[in-house]
């Protein structure tokens, strides 16, 4: 009857163990409710440890035992495949526990998934080193399993996080700023050096032209005078 418990809490010797068909049915709902839950849910879990990096699996590692232990047609079933699986009912306890937790957070995973990416991603290159410390501060608070089992703990990580975000934000617009600054004062720089150097090259082409007329002046001088003949 423990076991019986855990899918509908208020299950009794008289109504399951043989009561009437209608017990049976009503069992099989929860059943099937609880089993929905967890597929639900699976996939958001399976992204958030994608996300995190955590190849140990801290959300999903029961779920495929849960699933074969819910996925019954009938109590005697489920009674068998709960012990054949979990072996007592407190771990199998366990187990639901943790995929309750997770069914509750499933609304908030994406948001934990894009805080996570964000973290992971985000670049700093000149922004105040107290910035790129508090961020792996915040980060190596995002325990999964803790995260999601503790909903006050994931509010308190996303106000501090915001926070964060801001400052980064402040900071990371402030050091564009100053590199666009950096860049329009390079860029008259290298405007004015261009046209220094066209000049440059439009005096020494003039000084080309200059010298050679002044070749062609000497040589036509030479040929005048050998032309000339006294008389």
């Amino acid at each position: 009857m423990p076991l019986l418990k855990l899918i509908v809490p208020h299950a009794n010797e008289t109504r399951f163990g043989g009561g009437r068909d209608t017990d049976a049915e009503e069992f099989n709902v929860q059943l099937k409710a609880v089993a929905r839950r967890i597929r639900t849910a699976s996939p958001a879990m399976q992204s958030l440890e994608i996300a995190a990096g955590a190849i140990e699996r801290p959300l999903t590692t029961d779920d495929k035992r849960l699933a074969q232990v819910l996925g019954t047609f009938s109590w005697l079933d489920y009674v068998v495949q709960a012990r054949l699986v979990f072996g007592s009912i407190p771990a199998l306890r366990a187990a639901l526990s943790a995929a309750a937790f997770r069914w509750s957070a499933v609304e908030s995973a994406p948001e934990i998934e894009n805080t996570i990416y964000y973290l992971d991603q985000v670049e700093f290159g000149r922004i105040d080193h107290s910035l790129a410390i508090e961020r792996q501060l915040i980060r190596s608070r995002f325990d999964l399993k803790t995260i999601v089992e503790s909903p006050s703990q994931w509010l308190s990580l996303r106000d501090d996080f915001q926070r964060w975000r801001q400052e980064y934000r402040l900071a990371y617009l402030e050091d564009h700023a100053q590199k666009q600054e950096q860049n329009k004062l390079l860029q008259q720089r290298i405007d004015s050096t261009t046209k220094q150097v066209k000049q440059i090259d439009l005096f020494e082409r003039i000084n080309a032209i200059q010298l050679g007329a002044m070749r062609e002046l000497s040589k036509l001088w030479d040929e005048t005078v050998r032309s000339l003949k006294v008389c």
